[in-house]
């Protein structure tokens, strides 16, 4: 008995061995296996961002919250506008919602163009967009027809901190140029001519 103990202990240490010098072997091999070097990028900053948070959805609203009462090209009126929030970020969304109604017959799907701009006249930021969507063109409408607009004017980055103007036009969509302002309430103060301010915006540091 003790001496079939004494030979199976005898083929354990043996076994053992073997695999020993088995995965010695194999390692060895794998020292000298040339294996493909892989670059490695050294460890970079966080990107920054560049875009602003998109906007959560919304309903329009059913009246606007500042009335306007401008007509451009005898075709189309600005009735009022409903401004989301009159403080912005430099770099983020204004929202805007702009209340159309047909005045009379249109040839020409106009679009609309809302601008944020300085007392001086200049431009930072600007966003023009279809009347009616691309969906329900103004050549649709029937005169008396009410339609909301939903714009989101990206304040430009670099703005400076305070306060601007709102300016809200109407472009033809073949070339681009202004339609004309041809009549509007008092209460519409008109922006060089082709345009109306329909609200003031106060410019946060982004």
């Amino acid at each position: 008995m003790l001496a079939r103990s004494a030979s199976g202990s005898g083929s354990r240490r043996r076994l053992l061995a073997g695999l020993a010098a088995l995965g010695f072997s194999l390692a060895t091999a794998a020292c000298d296996r040339k294996l493909p070097l892989v670059p490695t990028s050294p460890a970079s900053a966080p990107a920054r961002r560049n875009e602003p948070e998109p906007l959560a959805p919304a309903g329009a609203p059913p009246a606007p919250s500042t009335l306007v009462g401008a007509t451009f090209g005898r075709v189309v009126t600005l009735e009022g506008v409903t401004v989301e929030k009159d403080i912005v970020k430099a770099g983020d969304y204004l929202r805007i919602w702009l209340h159309w109604q047909l005045a009379a017959p249109s040839q020409e799907d106009l679009r609309s163009i809302g601008r944020v701009v300085t007392a001086g006249g200049r431009v930072l930021a600007s966003e023009d967009d279809q009347i009616g969507g691309r969906k329900h063109h103004l050549s649709r409408w029937k005169v008396g027809e009410r339609v909301v607009d939903e714009m989101r004017v990206r304040v430009t980055p670099s703005s400076q901190p305070g306060e601007y103007g709102l300016a809200i036009g109407v472009l033809r969509p073949d070339n681009q140029t202004a339609v004309p302002v041809t009549g509007r309430s008092p209460s519409a103060a008109t922006w060089q001519e082709d345009a109306v301010l329909v609200a003031t915006v106060e410019v946060l540091a982004g």
